[in-house]
């Protein structure tokens, strides 16, 4: 919640960007479930997975923006060749994120569904912020959505994935 941020920042000075302060305490891992408390922004975050899907639960505080970035220049190599993102109508957004790593030359094309319409979107590239923007590709590309304060209801997030394309990636969510 607060103001977008774009830039992850340290680990030593998490404030300085998106990440947040966790504790171990506010942590629950299990076969097919994880949930955290992040502290810096008061949010509850959960996860589950099924077959090339996820979906994910977001509890906000009642006061502040409501804020989500993908960030497909992050991830547990960081080696991102190139990266796309498509917001696609008020609640979903597609793309892809080409690595090198673990595997030579891999993609992994996403489809996210939200339950709550976007009430602001933006795109990062190479760090600007385009607000409004709606399609953008590089090596270093986020997207930035806002949600509505007017409930209180947790953001659900579905995500569908494939190393085929976003096509494939759809229909993993949509099965």
């Amino acid at each position: 919640n607060g103001a977008w941020k774009t830039k992850p920042g340290s680990k030593a000075h998490p404030n300085e960007g998106y990440r947040s302060v966790f504790s171990h305490k506010q942590e629950h891992a299990s076969v097919g479930y994880y949930s955290v408390f992040l502290k810096s922004y008061g949010i509850k975050a959960e996860l589950t997975v099924g077959k090339r899907s996820g979906m994910m639960r977001y509890t906000f505080p009642k006061t502040g923006n409501r804020n989500i970035i993908i960030d497909l220049n992050r991830g547990i190599q960081n080696h991102t060749v190139s990266s796309a993102v498509h917001f696609v109508g008020n609640n979903a957004i597609e793309g892809y994120r080409q690595s090198h790593g673990w595997a030579n030359d891999r993609y992994v094309y996403f489809y996210a569904k939200f339950s709550q319409p976007f009430e602001k979107h933006a795109i990062v590239e190479n760090g600007k912020i385009i607000g409004g923007a709606n399609n953008a590709s590089g090596k270093v590309v986020k997207a930035l959505v806002r949600f509505a304060q007017t409930t209180n209801k947790p953001l659900l997030v579905k995500v569908g994935i494939s190393a085929v394309s976003m096509a494939n990636a759809k229909a993993n969510l949509e099965s």
